[in-house]
């Protein structure tokens, strides 16, 4: 909407803040005939453009590399009307820039940083500052579990541990053997029943939060208990 027009002194300074438009004008008045044409000088004025906001998920700083991220965008304000989008990943080095859509996944598989950035482009003014929305990537963990590979049957008190301090530990077993103690714990106790290929597994939660894709397996193999066999004379005289 444009304001009325007001008085105007020559050189001075006009504010533009929060305008579309600026107008100057001058005429030459007259007594007795017609006052003359306006002279008229422009200004479009060009909001400063202000970046939007990105919504991520998951909203923390820390993922997994099984995880999937994404950003949301609210539009920014001012400028031209456009919002530039674009993501980048790292895996050793940063990706170029390129284009993204709003809420679009991106796997994290391979990668150990995300960033999704936007800004307000601009006609006349500078474009505005990124937002830019940030996620370190953590590989997933390998469970290693130390033991007994060999044992013999009915055999127990045989132990199985893996890394100390992380949480959620979940142990299996095999039909062939009975896990006695320590089941959510990083060390179990495990009795064997019965011979052949049998094994343990173990997955966990890790300090970063993340867990393996799949559980680690450690190979046991049962030998059956030996028959001890004999030789000798099964009858005898008597006196020798």
């Amino acid at each position: 909407i444009w304001s009325a027009w007001a008085a105007y002194t020559s050189g001075a300074n006009i504010s533009t803040a929060d305008l579309s438009g600026v107008e100057i004008r001058t005429r030459r008045m007259t007594t007795f005939c017609e006052n003359s044409n306006y002279n008229t000088i422009s200004w479009n004025v060009e909001a400063t453009p202000i970046a939007g906001t990105l919504a991520k998920t998951p909203n923390v700083l820390n993922v997994c590399e099984n995880d999937i991220v994404s950003a949301t965008l609210t539009a920014g304000n001012g400028g031209n009307g456009t919002d530039e989008l674009e993501f980048r990943t790292h895996n050793g080095t940063w990706s170029v820039w390129a284009a993204y859509t709003s809420g679009a996944n991106i796997s994290c598989w391979g990668l150990s940083s995300v960033e999704i950035r936007t800004r307000r482009s601009a006609s006349t003014c500078e474009p505005s500052v990124y937002t830019v929305a940030t996620w370190n990537v953590n590989p997933l963990p390998v469970p290693v579990i130390n033991g007994s590979n060999s044992v013999c049957l009915n055999s127990t008190g045989h132990t199985y541990s893996t890394a100390a301090n992380m949480t959620n530990y979940s142990w299996a077993i095999s039909a062939g053997g009975t896990i006695t103690a320590g089941a959510n714990t990083s060390t179990i106790t495990v009795n064997w029943n019965a011979t052949g290929e049998q094994s343990v597994s173990v997955n966990y939660i890790n300090e970063n939060g993340c867990t393996a894709q799949n559980a680690t397996i450690f190979e046991v193999t049962v030998n059956p208990l030996p028959l001890p066999s004999i030789n000798g004379r099964n009858f005898l005289c008597a006196g020798t």
